[in-house]
């Protein structure tokens, strides 16, 4: 069997379809893709216009700004980061939504994104009780950010399955199978991880580690039987980076490169420093247009306060 982008995508479907009630990352996404009647919040993004389909990426500012206006997740009750989610959720959408060869471009909206963000909750948010997210603004740095966003949803994805399949053991292959999947995941991380340098390694791995699947899949009932069945010289092929792409592409997965021809031949250093200009740029050109650049020194104030 050839494990192209088709074979992927496909495979994504049959797991989304067996579990999709039971993802807490797909059920949070899914909310936030339903929120409805955000119009209010139009002004507040308009300055979002002026990008290539920039109606899209205002609308998509508007969605985030009624769900931190509206959301009640209390911060005592909230097992995981849905913050993180959050932000990967935005940023995974303005790469769907520009598509842009020029990643730059992507770079300067989530900058801008995260001006408006931080200034909303500064002028509507800042006494609430409740879990206010913030702007993660350093995700741009990451160009494993892919990664990064699927190693976090199937950490957060994880016990839920782990009940399901102790409730319903015929679904125990599945799981395996889903397990399998993510080891290419747990490789690329160990390069670097662990590690103090979030460019390096996610802070969250240190969370995720303990479903390693090559620790988390001994402990399914389930294991032992599949492993004697798998013919020795048959070996699963492994998932590799590839991604779906072209026709074969869901709207929602679908996603610009992360860097330009030119970008791909800076040092890395070069292009660190690069991508941080472009989101400054951002944030510059939405605080220029609020009428004061003294808004900027602020706004890194509050992000990481």
């Amino acid at each position: 069997m050839i494990w192209g982008s088709r074979q992927k995508w496909e495979e994504f479907e049959r797991w989304t379809k067996l579990f999709s009630s039971e993802l807490y990352s797909e059920k949070f996404y899914k909310q936030l893709d339903d929120l409805r009647h955000f119009r209010e919040y139009f002004p507040v993004c308009d300055s979002l216009k002026s990008y290539d389909k920039g109606e899209g990426v205002k609308k998509l500012c508007a969605r985030l700004l009624k769900y931190l206006k509206t959301n009640n997740i209390s911060k005592e009750d909230n097992e995981y980061n849905i913050c993180i989610l959050l932000n990967y959720w935005v940023y995974d959408k303005l790469n769907v939504i520009l598509k842009s060869d020029d990643s730059s471009s992507i770079y300067r909206a989530f900058g801008e994104i995260g001006l408006i963000w931080s200034n909303f909750i500064e002028k509507n948010l800042k006494n609430v009780e409740n879990l206010t997210c913030k702007h993660i603004s350093n995700i741009v740095n990451h160009d494993d950010w892919k990664k990064r966003k699927e190693l976090y949803d199937y950490c957060v994805n994880y016990d839920a399955l782990n009940k399901i399949v102790a409730n319903f053991p015929q679904k125990c292959n599945d799981f395996h199978e889903y397990i399998e999947d993510k080891a290419h995941l747990y490789e690329h991380f160990k390069k670097n991880c662990p590690s103090s340098n979030e460019n390096e390694c996610p802070n969250f791995y240190e969370k995720c580690k303990k479903y390693d699947p090559k620790d988390a899949l001994p402990l399914l009932r389930c294991h032992e039987e599949i492993i004697r069945k798998r013919p020795a010289t048959v070996l699963r092929p492994p998932i590799t980076d590839e991604r779906v792409s072209g026709e074969e592409t869901h709207e929602y997965f679908s996603s610009a490169g992360m860097r330009s021809s030119n970008a791909q031949n800076l040092p890395e250093n070069s292009y660190a420093v690069r991508k941080f200009g472009d989101v400054f740029l951002g944030v510059v050109a939405t605080t220029m247009t609020a009428g004061g650049l003294y808004k900027v020194r602020k706004m890194f104030f509050n992000i990481y306060k």
